[in-house]
């Protein structure tokens, strides 16, 4: 879980390949719903919540309360909302944290995705 050290030591890293992903979101001009999951201060929910329907998921409560976004949620368990949520987003976007997910958790997010 990311608190205020964890944040401060690897920022650059939270905030690396930002304009990238929004370039890539961009090509996809039918996605009208967007899930960001390990969304971080939810700066990519930020960028679309005036032209998608957009939701940030996190397990970080620092974060949470860092962050100005308002559809951001925090919740421990990602593969548990996952799979509560299935086909419900358009597009699935996860840019630092599927690291954190242990290997039989990431096969369940990435069977879900297929």
């Amino acid at each position: 879980m990311v608190n205020k050290e964890y944040f401060d030591k690897y920022r650059d890293e939270f905030e690396s390949g930002l304009d990238e992903a929004i370039e890539t979101i961009n090509s996809y001009k039918d996605m009208i719903s967007i899930v960001d999951l390990g969304c971080g201060l939810g700066e990519l929910i930020q960028h679309f919540k005036g032209t998608h329907r957009v939701l940030g998921v996190d397990n970080s409560t620092y974060l949470k309360n860092k962050s100005e976004v308002k559809s951001l949620i925090v919740l421990e368990d990602i593969v548990k909302f996952v799979s509560m949520f299935n086909n419900y987003f358009d597009l699935v976007v996860n840019r630092n944290s599927f690291d954190y997910l242990t290997n039989d958790d990431l096969h369940k997010v990435l069977a879900w995705s297929s």
